[in-house]
């Protein structure tokens, strides 16, 4: 203890501990080193039980705890290698919530079940916001964010993890879903474009479009049925005009048939060869009455 000249209040007070007891001697707080070099405050209640403990460890890393009055630890804070932390844990001490921010200056949440398994997650990395949902296993089965591009996505997982639908909508607007299998092949993509057409494409679990329908920008319903080389093998629309038409390709991509109903309502259906030139024709004129043409490989037309 040393005094400050004749003032006989003490300016400094030297100990390696310090107790406060209450009224009946009963220590109330604690204030000392530890035997690892650290030091410690605790503030206890009327029954002993402590209710606020403050630690600067031998690293120097700082740390509060305030417990319930059963002594159960419920809120932590500390500073960890330059990371701010929180941790709020329920009666059993199990933490339930943590927020903290790492050494990069990034901020993350996370909601913890009664079991500590983690639930959901709330973070911003790279300037880039995300939020992760996980289920009782702690496998992560609803994970979305918006990038630095300001592309936002959610992706939606089975209880194995493998991606079932990722949803996303581009910085123009643009919004498509992805539906995938079990083996995590694209199976079904559904889409907007930029004049408001949408589409649908459906894929084979090798990654091929077998399935094409879209609607354009004039309203006109459009469908493609492929092969599994991707080649177009049937064709089937409706133009603005009303006319109707269902088209068949061979391997190759020549037109074989066409089928199709004109703006008159009169059907007519064309078989081609190979070179796509027209070899025979049928038809329902206006009075409904049927008709037959071959054509010969100059286009030369011949009534039957």
């Amino acid at each position: 203890m040393t005094t400050n000249g004749d003032d006989p209040i003490p300016s400094v007070i030297q100990a390696k501990s310090f107790q406060i007891v209450d009224d009946d001697g009963e220590v109330r707080a604690h204030l000392g080193m530890d035997s690892d070099g650290g030091l410690s405050l605790s503030m206890l209640d009327q029954n002993g039980n402590t209710r606020l403990g403050a630690t600067v460890d031998s690293d120097g890393e700082p740390v509060i705890h305030l417990h319930d009055q059963n002594g159960a630890n419920r809120l932590q804070a500390s500073v960890f290698r330059n990371s701010p932390a929180i941790l709020l844990s329920d009666q059993n001490g199990n933490t339930q919530i943590r927020v903290s921010v790492d050494s990069d200056g990034e901020p993350v949440i996370h909601l913890n079940d009664q079991n500590g398994t983690n639930r959901l997650q709330v973070d911003i990395f790279g300037n880039t916001p995300g939020i992760i949902l996980s289920d009782q296993n702690g496998n992560v089965r609803i994970s979305a964010g918006v990038n630095r591009e300001g592309l936002s996505a959610i992706s939606i997982a089975d209880q194995s993890g493998k991606t079932g639908i990722w949803a996303l909508v581009r910085p123009d607007g643009n919004p498509s879903i992805n539906l995938y299998d079990q083996n995590g092949n694209n199976r079904l993509r559904a889409s907007v474009d930029s004049d408001g057409a949408p589409a649908i494409n459906m894929f084979d679990q090798n990654d091929n479009v077998l399935l094409w329908a879209s609607v354009d920008s004039n309203g006109a319903p459009m469908i493609h049925m492929n092969d599994q080389n991707g080649n177009v093998r049937i064709g089937a629309g409706v133009l603005p005009d009303g006319t109707l038409g269902i088209v068949m390709y061979d391997q190759n991509g020549n037109v074989r048939l066409y089928e199709g109903l004109e703006q008159d309502g009169e059907p007519v259906m064309d078989m081609t060869d190979q070179n796509d030139n027209i070899r025979l024709r049928a038809v329902v004129d206006e009075n409904g009455e049927p008709g037959f043409y071959t054509f010969d490989r100059r286009g030369r037309a011949n009534k039957l």
